[in-house]
């Protein structure tokens, strides 16, 4: 003799099935959109990966010139010393120095004021050609008012 209980009842009945069923179809559903928010999570962490990537290339590019700007700087300051440093021992020694010296030493000063002449003058033209070309760049309607033709003619 089997005792039939409310289980086993089920599954002669074929309710088991059913019941099977339905939780496949649940747990395919929940796997399915599982699958979703992984897929969604892995896009938006790749997206912010890539502005973190772009990021860190912007701020290598910057801290690249930055140098560049910063290596310029320390040469025009250390020709600025080296400039006042003559002045100062140009002025301090007199007539104490050799004569050979102190010709020398007049020439590299002077070679020196001449390089720096020539920079600000390199400047200076360089600045004008930025402004010209600056003005190329932006619409000049002068030449529409002095015309005195007009449209309908």
């Amino acid at each position: 003799m089997y005792r039939v209980t409310k289980q086993t009842q089920e599954i002669i009945q074929g309710k088991h099935q059913k019941k099977d069923e339905e939780d496949k179809k649940r747990l395919e559903n929940q796997i399915r959109q599982l699958d979703e928010n992984v897929q969604k999570r892995i896009k938006t962490i790749n997206e912010t990966k890539k502005k973190l990537r772009k990021e860190i290339a912007d701020k290598l590019k910057e801290n690249e010139q930055l140098e560049t700007k910063a290596r310029q700087l320390q040469q025009n300051v250390d020709q600025r010393k080296q400039i006042m440093g003559l002045k100062s021992n140009a002025g301090d020694d007199g007539g104490a120095q050799d004569p050979a010296k102190k010709i020398k030493d007049i020439s590299h000063k002077r070679k020196l004021m001449d390089i720096v002449k020539q920079q600000t003058e390199e400047i200076e033209f360089l600045r004008d050609e930025l402004d010209r070309l600056r003005a190329k760049t932006f619409p000049s309607f002068a030449h529409l008012h002095n015309k005195q033709e007009y449209p309908d003619e």
